[in-house]
């Protein structure tokens, strides 16, 4: 019975929380299905990395402190992936085709 007691008020705690978190991961699936429906073949497709607003290029000769850009440290896999996304906007298409036809009905 104690238990069971302090379990109800864990979730009524944490329900405002998760159903938060549940929209937003919604907001976004549905959001970027859409974006993926709307994109043309012959349309450029939207970048993935914004520039840096704001950020100063730092002193000539001296390396900048901080991460270094590019994919020299990134992981094959990770690099293979992004490759096969950027290629296959069909694919893109098909997938996220679920998610916005079911919004929409």
């Amino acid at each position: 019975m104690y238990f069971s007691r302090k379990m109800i008020r864990l979730i009524l705690i944490l329900a405002p929380a998760s159903s938060v978190v549940a929209g937003l991961a919604l907001d976004f699936l549905v959001s970027w299905s859409i974006v993926q429906q709307t994109i043309g073949e012959d349309e450029p497709q939207p970048k993935s990395e914004a520039p840096a607003v704001g950020k100063s290029p730092g002193k000539p000769g001296k390396p900048s402190k901080g991460r270094r850009s590019g994919t020299a440290g990134t992981p094959a896999f990770v690099r293979d992936m992004t490759e096969f996304y950027h290629d296959n906007l069909a694919l893109r298409q098909v997938c996220c085709s679920p998610f916005v036809f079911g919004t929409c009905s």
